[in-house]
């Protein structure tokens, strides 16, 4: 093949077969198809769990839920509930490790990376000078802040048993529908204001330099309806957002489906209200803004440049050769690359763990609310380092010897010295 030579050739087939995704099959196929800047495809999920299913520390993490929990093997459900946590919904603020949030990873659209106009609102977007790159933004902020946000998402019957926290989920209608829970329009009151303000609509107005909702004219009231209406069209049209025909139902958004694919960040703006990275912006204006329209809002506009997330090339501590790498070299690395992003608040001793590939640490709680059948599992299960750390009250003060604890954290003073030499 151009590009290798035979021996890489064979390597490359060889590795290929038992870990298609080895940072090694990476680098041999970018060389072999001439390309040698990093490539960052996409995947969905299902491609992402056929990577994952199987993995050590996932299959750590199933095992350690109650048995009650387990039917089977459903780690393909318990992976399924794990996304839907982590991407149900994009928070908003600073602060919250979601893997959006920490400027980690992005959700994409396929079908809308090159996306038409369609001739519906071609000429609204030709007067307003806007381009087709602004409506591929415009449709990818209406899933992540309209769709994701109020959660009209699918969630598969079978991840219920496995949810952390209460998500309801809801289906949503067209503009025109007489449900309570639809896709957004405008309509104004005979004041002049905003009967039904939301972001997606403020984020058009601002496009349109109107920051004052007495500014508003018919025609634009016209123009922001037409460019909903195509939005909503545009999605259903192509399967983006489904519904249930058969019950007839509203539509949600499938995040396990194929439709809705999952990719590193490579690049951000920062929106400098929140100060969290965003993947896409519209005509300036982070889709973080509020959904009341008023001049304040002019501090939502983006004024920095993009800020560069560098690829990182030890991936399972490994480098583009296969060959096993240190922690230290992965912290020189980390120093090195990572200055800038640091310094805007964009990095925090999460993203440097994440990077380190720490392993999975499993906790349980050994009080006497538990039975004792329980806590003699937990005890045998902790000596043998299946589990790494116990919040114990003083169940585990008197009577229980374990050898080759590290250390001994106490939340409050022993109330006499034998406690404290007990503990």
């Amino acid at each position: 093949a151009e590009g290798l030579t035979n021996i890489e050739e064979s390597e490359l087939n060889a590795i290929k077969q038992f870990n298609p995704n080895s940072p090694r099959v990476i680098e041999l196929e970018r060389k072999k198809f001439g390309n040698l800047t990093p490539s960052n495809p996409y995947k969905t999920f299902k491609e992402f769990a056929n990577a994952i299913i199987g993995n050590g520390e996932l299959n750590k993490l199933y095992e350690h839920l109650p048995a009650s929990f387990r039917t089977g093997r459903d780690e393909t459900a318990y992976l399924q509930q794990l996304m839907i946590d982590q991407f149900g919904r994009r928070p908003r603020k600073a602060g919250v490790n979601n893997p959006e949030t920490m400027g980690l990873v992005r959700v994409v659209y396929p079908a809308i990376e090159n996306a038409q106009m369609p001739n519906a609102i071609s000429g609204i977007f030709n007067e307003l000078k806007w381009t087709e790159n602004d409506w591929r933004d415009f449709l990818k902020i209406s899933l992540d802040y309209f769709f994701r946000e109020n959660r009209h998402i699918n969630i598969p019957i079978d991840t219920k048993r496995f949810r952390t926290q209460v998500f309801i989920n809801s289906d949503v209608y067209p503009a025109d529908s007489n449900q309570r829970k639809k896709f957004h329009s405008l309509r104004l009151k005979q004041n002049d204001t905003v009967r039904n303000p939301n972001r997606l609509i403020v984020l058009l107005l601002f496009a349109m330099g109107i920051k004052r909702e007495e500014e508003i004219t018919e025609i634009q009231e016209t123009y922001i309806n037409q460019i909903l209406d195509a939005t909503w069209n545009f999605l259903r049209n192509n399967n983006i957002i489904n519904s249930n025909v058969e019950e007839e139902r509203g539509y949600k958004l499938d995040l396990l489906g194929n439709n809705v694919a999952y990719q590193i960040v490579d690049k951000a703006w920062l929106c400098p209200v929140n100060q969290v990275p965003l993947d896409t912006i519209f005509r300036g204006y982070s889709p973080l803004l509020t959904s009341r329209i008023s001049s304040n809002l002019e501090k939502y506009k983006i004024t920095e440049p993009l800020v560069d997330y560098p690829f990182f090339p030890y991936a399972y501590h490994h480098n583009i050769n296969d060959e096993p790498v240190s922690n230290e070299i992965i912290l020189e690395w980390i120093d090195t690359n990572m200055e800038n992003v640091r310094q805007l608040g964009l990095w925090s001793n999460m993203h440097e763990r994440i990077l380190m590939n720490n392993p999975v640490y499993l906790s349980a709680e050994h009080t006497a609310q538990q039975s004792k059948d329980e806590l003699r599992r937990i005890e045998e299960k902790f000596e043998k380092n299946e589990l790494n750390i116990l919040s114990c009250s003083t169940t585990m003060e008197m009577g229980v010897d374990i050898s080759g604890i590290s250390e001994v954290v106490m939340n409050n003073v022993p109330p006499k010295p034998a406690n404290y030499l007990q503990r």
